[in-house]
């Protein structure tokens, strides 16, 4: 008997010091899989303005569509939060973005691409998001979300 309580408070102790450290690795490496799909997400807009013709004001420019693929809550990642893309601060060189995993702070990671929103490109979950990225004449990149 006296080995199986001493069994199960050797087993309680091992979870109590092995799940803080599993939580910190399961935020860490969401926050590094958001910042790989926001990599792509730049790849592409950058792609789409090398590879294209800016189309004349008034028109419609070439299109891309992608899909955000963010972390939901398993055993190995922590759930995004949310995620704003936010085109009001955007410069002539990079656009902010920032997300929250849950159990991890605010990130935050410049995309060298200009996107336009018309303000704020908010995510609120994780899981697919299929985003329309457009040339812009600007030169710019419009990025929209077609099924909200």
């Amino acid at each position: 008997m006296l080995r199986v309580v001493l069994a199960v408070a050797m087993t309680a102790t091992l979870l109590a010091v092995g799940l803080p450290a599993v939580e910190t690795a399961r935020v860490q490496y969401s926050d590094e899989r958001v910042g790989a799909e926001l990599d792509r997400i730049d790849a592409a807009a950058t792609t789409l303005r090398e590879r294209n013709d800016r189309p004349p004001p008034g028109s419609a420019g070439p299109q891309r569509t992608v899909t955000l693929v963010l972390p939901e809550n398993a055993w190995s990642t922590a759930a995004v939060k949310h995620l704003t893309l936010d085109a009001r601060n955007a410069t002539a060189s990079h656009t902010p973005v920032r997300w929250r995993v849950s159990g991890g702070t605010q990130q935050t990671q410049r995309l060298h691409s200009t996107f336009e929103t018309g303000g704020l490109l908010r995510i609120k979950s994780g899981g697919r998001h299929r985003l329309i990225l457009q040339l812009q004449a600007d030169g710019s990149v419009r990025i929209e979300r077609p099924d909200v």
